[in-house]
């Protein structure tokens, strides 16, 4: 991986990244997400900052089937999976299945 290693210190800073992960992508703008993943992949996220904003556009990417997208595509959508798992263990993505199935 090629892209540098950027430091995440505050929310605001994984928001802007949030937007400009979603404009990539609805754009099928392949390249810039490719970037903006391995950006994230590589970077070092600080323990206080938040990455919620970071969380819905990275499973939506994360969740297309590679088998069916161009080969560009596929390589996002294994680096929003590796992305995944590493908001997972910085913040925990639990809430989300938690908001979506309370428990009874």
């Amino acid at each position: 991986m090629s892209c540098r290693v950027v430091r995440v210190d505050e929310t605001w800073q994984a928001e802007v990244v949030a937007a400009q992960l979603c404009e990539a992508h609805a754009a099928e703008d392949a390249d810039r997400l490719a970037h903006l993943l391995c950006l994230l992949v590589r970077a070092e996220i600080a323990d206080d900052a938040a990455t919620r904003a970071l969380e819905s556009i990275t499973l939506r990417v994360a969740l297309r089937c590679e088998d069916t997208v161009p080969a560009v595509m596929a390589s996002c959508v294994r680096l929003a999976r590796l992305l995944a798992c590493k908001l997972d263990d910085v913040n925990g993505l639990a809430h989300i299945c938690e908001d979506a199935c309370p428990v009874e």
